[in-house]
């Protein structure tokens, strides 16, 4: 029973990471030419797209993994399943994990 329990969490947490990926692509995609974010100040976020304090917040899908996913993580953690010392270790793999699947699905699309 042990090991499907295990199985069970990592198809859990893989999904998660699947879904917390979807979720900075479009926040991503709200931030380009046209879309809900840029409509809002298109001057602000064109002129600012390049410099390096907008990265992880919109102008680079890799970099979003670190605030966007660290957002996502522990807003659902720390909710669903109260703060323990071991959802420290999973919060690294899940960013470095949605680093490479948001560029996976961001080359995709």
């Amino acid at each position: 029973m042990m090991v499907f329990d295990m199985f069970i969490l990592l198809v859990s947490f893989i999904l998660f990471v699947l879904v917390e990926s979807l979720a900075i692509n479009g926040v991503y995609e709200s931030f380009t030419n046209g879309n809900i974010f840029h409509r809002i100040a298109p001057g602000f976020i064109d002129s600012n797209r390049d410099k390096w304090w907008t990265k992880p917040l919109y102008s680079c899908t890799k970099c979003m993994a670190s605030v966007w996913g660290s957002i996502f993580y522990w807003g659902t953690v720390l909710q669903v399943f109260g703060f323990h010392s071991f959802e420290i270790w999973a919060w690294i793999v899940n960013v470095f994990m949605l680093v490479v699947v948001n560029f996976q699905i961001y080359k995709r699309s």
